[in-house]
């Protein structure tokens, strides 16, 4: 479960992010930022980067807070002489999804998955968007 919020989480921090730490009068900025001399663009790049102080201040409590009440959270113990697939025996699908804890982790796998596929694609586009070269050309000619 922690792998989808990590994930997505992953996906999702730099639009929220980028949302409220940019501003629509930073695009000026950015065009500036070559024309300024040395000193005015470490200002300006000083204030950009104090801007995200906070909102990294507040998802660092945020989960913090969270890690505190999984911590002392009351869990169930799970019962091992319970589990679906015991000593090789093999069930079929109708039975693996015959409770919601079953039915949840088949779903847990594939958004998994899911948000894997999407983070690898994501850097390698991003990295190409950089500049950076291509470490498998056989390969990244079928990513693009």
């Amino acid at each position: 479960m922690m792998g989808i919020c990590n994930k997505g989480a992953g996906i999702l921090a730099p639009l929220i992010f980028s949302y409220v730490i940019l501003r629509p009068q930073d695009n000026t900025l950015f065009n500036q930022l070559e024309a300024m001399d040395e000193v005015s663009r470490a200002i300006a790049l000083d204030e950009l980067i104090l801007r995200v102080v906070w909102p990294y201040t507040v998802v660092s409590g945020v989960l913090f807070l969270i890690g505190v009440l999984v911590k002392f959270s009351i869990l169930p113990e799970l019962d091992q002489q319970e589990a679906p697939i015991a000593d090789g025996q093999r069930i079929n699908k109708k039975e693996s999804f015959s409770s919601l804890t079953s039915y949840l982790g088949h779903w847990q796998f594939f958004l998994h998955v899911g948000t894997q596929v999407i983070a690898i694609d994501t850097i390698i586009n991003y990295a190409g968007s950089m500049g950076y070269p291509c470490w498998k050309p056989k390969l990244c000619h079928l990513i693009h």
